[in-house]
């Protein structure tokens, strides 16, 4: 299947701009795509990732490309994509998000042999089409343990080039976050298997924003109804705000 990428310009492109109204060609690999995602590149161009099936229909791979203001595939990456899944499984694009230094952080689900079980991973990728220093090849892994179906997580930048990361968990039933570092370290003070904003059944996956200020906000509903929290700088509860939730609607 054919990925195409449709770009909208306001101001007036040069005369080498590549877009068209049949949009611009990303992938053209034999297989099926789906999942696909987009985020800024902070110069008017785009990263494009996808969930691609060229090599199995029953095993999805993660893929991502770059594509500048002028409808042109960046010629420095890899054709046909950047494959950030190089181990074997069944991997699904979940989220991606501009690292405000040219390059992009993407998210998947990646389905143990067990079946419905998966784990989160993150992965940033530089301007330049490589893996960002610091960071495994194969992703760093968010989620400690196993959740049932595929993790629904959100991205936000920290404000230092880093990230925060919200996912649910059905093993816990909560919705966890993470603050990682832009070298793919946990930044100080955050546990590595995050913090958990709320421990009610059924949560679905908090929407993180980071707040003005420091820190993030994190939105979230449950069978309760919508709940909103605040976290700190350095992971911990916000000044003034409950130990736990903050209920925001009910029914």
């Amino acid at each position: 299947a054919l990925l195409l990428v449709l770009g909208v310009l306001i101001s007036v492109v040069p005369a080498r701009a590549q877009w068209s109204a049949s949009g611009v060609a990303v992938c053209t690999a034999n297989g099926v795509r789906s999942r696909v995602a987009i985020a800024t590149d902070g110069h008017q161009g785009a990263f494009v990732g996808w969930t691609d099936y060229r090599v199995s229909i029953l095993q999805g791979d993660v893929y991502v490309a770059h594509v500048d203001s002028n409808g042109v595939v960046d010629p420095g990456w890899p054709a046909q994509g950047l494959l950030l899944t190089p181990v074997s499984g069944d991997q699904t694009l979940m989220a991606q998000l501009s690292d405000d230094q040219g390059g992009v952080y993407a998210a998947w689900g990646e389905g143990s042999a067990a079946g419905n079980n998966s784990v989160l991973y993150l992965q940033r990728v530089t301007a330049l089409g490589t893996i960002a220093s610091g960071w495994p090849v194969a992703g760093l892994r968010v989620s400690p343990g196993v959740v049932y179906g595929f993790p629904q997580c959100d991205l936000e930048p920290d404000g230092a080039g880093g990230a925060y990361v919200s996912r649910t968990s059905t093993s816990s039933y909560g919705v966890f976050v993470h603050r990682v570092d832009a070298d793919g370290q946990w930044h100080a003070g955050w546990p590595s298997a995050g913090v958990n904003v709320g421990s009610a059944y059924w949560y679905d996956r908090g929407r993180v924003v980071a707040a003005p200020s420091g820190g993030c906000y994190v939105v979230s509903t449950d069978i309760y109804g919508v709940k909103q929290f605040r976290l700190a700088g350095d992971g911990s509860v916000a000044p003034g705000w409950p130990a736990f939730s903050m209920t925001q609607s009910a029914g």
